[in-house]
């Protein structure tokens, strides 16, 4: 993501890694030359999932989620 002409980077979240039975799921911000880097990695290890362990693999994704909702902070400079 380019940054518009005369803002920079305030608030950034800090970097995600989820490691569970069923996946890992990364994420990472950082600023190079006036762009936003954003870079996620999802990885599955299972395609499958048993009824017991339903609540499980929805915390990962919802982790997941939360994790991709948060906010980056533009300021004017």
């Amino acid at each position: 993501f380019s940054l518009p002409a005369g803002f920079a980077v305030d608030e950034m979240p800090d970097a995600v890694n989820l490691t569970t039975a069923f996946g890992k799921y990364t994420t990472t911000y950082e600023v190079k030359e006036s762009k936003l880097i954003f870079t996620r990695s999802l990885t599955t290890n299972r395609s499958a999932v048993s009824i017991e362990r339903y609540k499980e693999v929805k915390d990962f994704f919802t982790s997941m989620l939360n994790a991709e909702q948060a906010p980056v902070v533009l300021l004017r400079k």
